[in-house]
């Protein structure tokens, strides 16, 4: 298919396509491949996939997607739909997503559903469950999530809980995560746990890399028995 400033390949093992409603069916190793402006932007591999001419909407089930501008974006789900005007994508059903940038910490996000928005480079994710790979790992749940990866700012809301590597774990409503500068912040009630320790409290600014971390009001701190911190 060819259009102005676009190209897309479709492969698969069996394909049909239905002229008065303008619509083409792949099955069995589909492969979608979509250029624009002469470079790669997609490679789209699945089970079985519908291409609707009018509204230029590719349907794909068993979703394995390489996004090449920029490198190092991987989609998975069971169901996707990408909408090839809006330049939007839309995961369903054990949604994973693999985020890397060379010499960069790797993110793995799986939710229950997700949306791309590929000119913005931001995801929203339902019913996340992340983890940030690296020396010291972070493990992050929320029931939303925004992850705008252009400027590497992650938000969280709802049952928000960060697991750390060394144990700590901070419970919220809603957290901003600066991955920048490894600072997450929130005006919200507050839980900081850690061994022996907790630390309750409204609004919260917190440094992952120096675990410095300042409540801001109606601080209470509980300390078990035998606690040391050393």
């Amino acid at each position: 298919l060819v259009s102005e400033g676009e190209r897309v390949e479709l492969s698969g093992e069996r394909g049909r396509y239905h002229g008065p409603s303008r619509i083409m069916q792949l099955d069995h190793g589909v492969k979608i491949v979509i250029h624009r402006e002469g470079e790669k932007q997609w490679t789209l591999l699945g089970a079985h996939a519908a291409y609707h001419e009018e509204p230029e909407i590719y349907y794909i089930s068993g979703l394995d997607g390489r996004l090449h501008q920029p490198e190092g974006t991987r989609v998975q789900a069971e169901m996707a739909w990408f909408e090839n005007r809006t330049r939007i994508m839309r995961l369903d059903r054990d949604v994973r997503i693999h985020l890397q940038r060379e010499g960069e910490k790797e993110w793995v996000l799986n939710g229950d559903t997700a949306s791309f928005h590929q000119d913005r480079e931001e995801f929203f994710i339902s019913r996340l469950i992340g983890v940030e790979k690296g020396p010291e790992p972070v493990e992050i749940r929320a029931e939303r999530a925004n992850y705008r990866a252009r400027q590497k700012v992650m938000r969280l809301y709802k049952n928000v809980i960060c697991r750390f590597g060394d144990g700590i774990r901070l419970m919220s409503e809603r957290l901003d995560y600066d991955e920048n500068t490894g600072k997450a912040r929130t005006e919200e009630r507050v839980k900081v746990e850690g061994k022996g320790w907790r630390l309750e409290g409204t609004g919260l600014e917190a440094d992952t890399r120096t675990r410095k971390v300042v409540v801001k009001k109606s601080v209470k701190v509980r300390l078990e028995e035998g606690f040391s911190a050393n």
